[in-house]
């Protein structure tokens, strides 16, 4: 199932925000995009296709939806909203134009498994 969202924003979306740029990126969960709201705010949108996942990827989804709920940067980055469909999850998240979402995401994991690491030893 291929994305539309380069055109035209699902009707779950739609009458909320409007697609303002292309795809920003993919990676293994889903693709990128950067949206508007009806105020002109730009926010991250973050399309999951379900159905695309691999099965190993598939089970580590509700550790990186978690990951993205408790994204907290000085630099702005947070869920603004969540939308759960039979086939597809979208996450907005505050525009963070000035760092890298893939590595912040990355530095994040690598440090919830450090800190989950630290919990199992005690």
């Amino acid at each position: 199932m291929d994305s539309s969202l380069e055109t035209e924003l699902p009707t779950v979306l739609r009458n909320k925000y409007k697609c303002y740029d292309a795809l920003l990126r993919k990676d293994s969960f889903g693709s990128f995009y950067r949206i508007l709201d009806k105020d002109g705010t730009k926010y991250i949108l973050r399309e999951i296709l379900l159905d695309t996942l691999e099965e190993s990827i598939r089970k580590l989804f509700p550790v990186e939806v978690t990951i993205s709920l408790h994204l907290k940067n000085n630099n702005i980055l947070e869920v603004h909203e969540i939308k759960v469909c039979p086939e597809v999850v979208y996450i907005i998240m505050e525009n963070a134009e000035s760092i890298s979402l893939l590595l912040l995401l990355k530095t994040l994991r690598n440090t919830r498994r450090r800190n989950s690491g630290k919990d199992q030893g005690k």
